[in-house]
């Protein structure tokens, strides 16, 4: 058979950087952010600039940024010491300047977020297309579990579009297509002899036999093609680090073409889809792949809770609970952490660093050198992410599969 292929058309939405310096949004900024400490606190502010929320002359997201802020002032006056609450004081008039560019509405990005310490004076921003809860926070780190979930949300994922007619492989991010490749099937069929006139009650039973066969040659002929076919994938999914690939078409289709997918690749999860999208362009594309994508996402969610609850049950690599995925961390056994992504944990930390459970003693430690640790969940995220481990916050169904496990359980390495 012979196959044509055609390369890179680009389908863009709004640029996901805003004008002001801002950092990249990726998982070294993520890492860079967990890292943010200061002893008089660091300030995380994020901001959801939904433009339907544009009803009035002050858009929704400015109120609520700005009544937290001012409910943030008031808690400094009455709860902080003197000597601390006027440096924090002056320190966020210092930073209005930037809170407006964060609520501006001519800043570009729909979701963004700045952190700033108190102390050494640092600024980070960032903004991006995907969402951010309206959000204020002062505390001895950065708050960052909401670009967590918005950066698992807009990781890059390759589309492979199957169908009869070929392979469509493009790649998706919030707001824009790009095409990377098309390959079309075209069958052999020059040496297929036609069937000669058959007359009588002979005809079905032979019309039948015929289209079978064909049918069989086609198969034959579709599993050669899409051999090579999924090998380039493979190896444009490596090149540009998909950690997710969808296929979207025909069951019986994807399913072969799945097949043919070299094997051996653990960091990426392979993903269905039974819409037929190969004849989609640009923004009706980028549309439909997003909603597929999210309902991908959910099902890949539930069976990565399946995964490290039967493992952990069984004795094998998983970690179910808050206080076994913690020692977990500590030994740095986590693959991947599992997390309800609305869930909030407060612990303590150890002099060693050794993250514990709430009312976990170890026996070598004084009680009076453990210190509490109201944000456990962002220590839990910053300790995964320093050992090159994953962090998956959990929606929905996966979330409630998890209620009754303190809303926490990993993956492990062994």
């Amino acid at each position: 058979m012979q196959t044509r292929r055609t390369l890179r058309r680009r389908f863009c939405g709004s640029p996901s950087v805003g004008s002001r310096r801002a950092v990249e949004p990726n998982v070294d900024t993520l890492v860079a952010i967990a890292r943010m400490r200061d002893p008089l606190g660091v300030l995380s502010i994020y901001v959801d600039a939904d433009p339907c929320a544009r009803t009035g002359e002050r858009p929704a997201w400015d109120i609520a940024i700005k009544n937290e802020l001012e409910a943030l002032r008031q808690r400094i006056v009455s709860e902080a010491p003197h000597d601390q609450r006027t440096v924090i004081l002056t320190r966020l008039a210092e930073l209005e300047p930037e809170v407006l560019w964060l609520l501006d509405p001519k800043t570009t990005g729909r979701g963004r977020a700045l952190w700033a310490t108190i102390a050494d004076g640092s600024v980070e921003r960032l903004s991006m297309q995907m969402p951010f809860p309206n959000r204020v926070t002062l505390s001895p780190t950065a708050h960052i579990r909401p670009l967590l979930t918005a950066l698992d949300d807009a990781q890059p994922a390759g589309v492979a579009l199957v169908s009869r007619a070929g392979v469509r492989l493009v790649e998706w991010q919030p707001g824009h297509i790009e095409e990377l490749g098309n390959w079309q099937f075209v069958p052999e069929t020059q040496e297929w002899r036609m069937m000669k006139y058959v007359s009588g009650s002979a005809r079905t039973q032979v019309t039948t036999t015929l289209t079978d066969k064909l049918k069989r040659r086609l198969d034959v002929q579709r599993r050669r093609f899409f051999a090579p076919v999924a090998e380039a994938v493979d190896e444009v999914a490596r090149q540009r680090q998909w950690e997710r690939l969808l296929l979207t078409g025909d069951p019986r289709l994807t399913e072969e073409f799945a097949k043919a997918l070299p094997a051996g690749n653990s960091r990426r999860g392979v993903l269905f889809s039974s819409r037929l999208l190969h004849d989609l362009e640009g923004s009706a594309l980028s549309e439909a792949v997003a909603g597929e994508l999210a309902a991908a996402k959910r099902e890949a969610q539930l069976a990565l809770v399946t995964r490290a609850r039967d493992a952990a049950l069984a004795g094998g690599p998983g970690a179910l609970g808050l206080a076994d995925t913690l020692a977990a961390l500590t030994e740095g056994r986590v693959h991947r952490l599992l997390l309800d992504g609305a869930r909030e944990w407060q612990g303590a930390v150890a002099p060693d660093g050794r993250l514990l459970a709430p009312g976990e003693q170890p026996p070598d430690i004084p009680p009076d050198r453990i210190v509490p640790e109201p944000f456990l969940a962002e220590r839990m995220i910053e300790r995964a992410l320093s050992t090159s481990a994953f962090v998956t916050p959990l929606e929905g169904e996966a979330a409630a599969a998890l209620a009754e496990a303190d809303g926490v359980a990993a993956i492990l390495r062994w």
